[in-house]
C-alpha cells in the first residue's frame, strides 16, 4: 500500500518485519544468536576448551559478546570456521533477499 501527500511517498507493506532465526533456516529453531558460532570458534575466540563451550555456552555468552565487540572496535579480523560462516552467509543472504524485495516493491509504487 502506498499513501502519498505533501510530496511525499510513503509505502507500507504489509510483510513481518521482524523476523527469527527459525525463519531464516528450520535448523536455527531455539538458536540463540551465539549458537550460530561453532563451538570451536566460541572456544578459540573466549580462550577456553570447546568441550567447555558444549557443556554451557550460555556461561561464555558475555565473554563472547566482549570479544566480537574488541574485534570490531579494533577493527580485527578472527579466523572462524565454515560452520560459523555458513551460518552468517545464511543470514546475510536472506536479509538481503528481503531488503531486495522491500526495494522492488518501494519501485513499483513510486
Amino acid at each position: 500500500m502506498a499513501v502519498s501527500g505533501g510530496g511525499m511517498n510513503i509505502v507500507l507493506l504489509n510483510e513481518k518485519i521482524i523476523f527469527a532465526l527459525k525463519d531464516i533456516d528450520g535448523k536455527f529453531d531455539g538458536f540463540a544468536i551465539e549458537r550460530l558460532f561453532a563451538p570451536s570458534d566460541i572456544a578459540t575466540l573466549v580462550e577456553t576448551e570447546p568441550k567447555e563451550i558444549k557443556k554451557d555456552i550460555k556461561r561464555y555468552k558475555k565473554a563472547l559478546a566482549g570479544k566480537i565487540q574488541e574485534l570490531l572496535a579494533s577493527n580485527q579480523k578472527a579466523n572462524l570456521s565454515a560452520e560459523t560462516i555458513k551460518n552468517f552467509d545464511a543470514i546475510l543472504s536472506f536479509l538481503s533477499a528481503k531488503f531486495n524485495s522491500v526495494q522492488s516493491t518501494a519501485k513499483k509504487v513510486a
